[in-house]
């Protein structure tokens, strides 16, 4: 998150389901600066996750930004094996690397209209990934 000149802006982030959490879960934003915030997965059963990551400022023009992650709890490879489910969480994993690259590019070009777009693009993606998982 990039804010503008003369900010300076608290963050707070927080995930909704315990196996989602939080690495950097607070931090300050100057201006011309940007906070990262790493998510890490660790299921706790075999299956679909999903989860809200809120991220929480006093900033005027950005105050709550929300979004949504998923994950699948897959069974341990076996010896001389793959992993289940390998296939599908790959493709996902793809498909979400290249929203968020676009996302990156129309928002450093100030297109807000196709930030939005590719905003509900990646949240049907993740919508999609979980549908799948459910139903393996």
């Amino acid at each position: 998150m990039k804010y503008g000149e003369n900010v300076q802006t608290p963050v707070e982030a927080t995930a909704t389901a315990g196996d989602f959490a939080v690495d950097a879960t607070s931090g300050t934003i100057t201006a011309g600066n940007s906070l990262s915030l790493n998510v890490t997965f660790t299921p706790s059963s075999l299956g679909a996750k999903t989860a809200t990551i809120t991220v929480l400022s006093d900033d005027g023009d950005e105050a709550t930004y929300t979004f949504g992650v998923a994950g699948a709890g897959v069974a341990a490879p076996t010896p001389g094996g793959g992993t289940p489910n390998a296939a599908l969480t790959t493709s996902f994993t793809k498909k979400i690397k290249k929203l968020k690259k676009q996302l990156k590019k129309a928002k450093s070009s100030g297109n807000a209209a196709k930030a939005k777009k590719i905003k509900k693009q990646i949240k049907k993606q993740i919508k999609k990934f979980a549908k799948k998982l459910k139903a393996l």
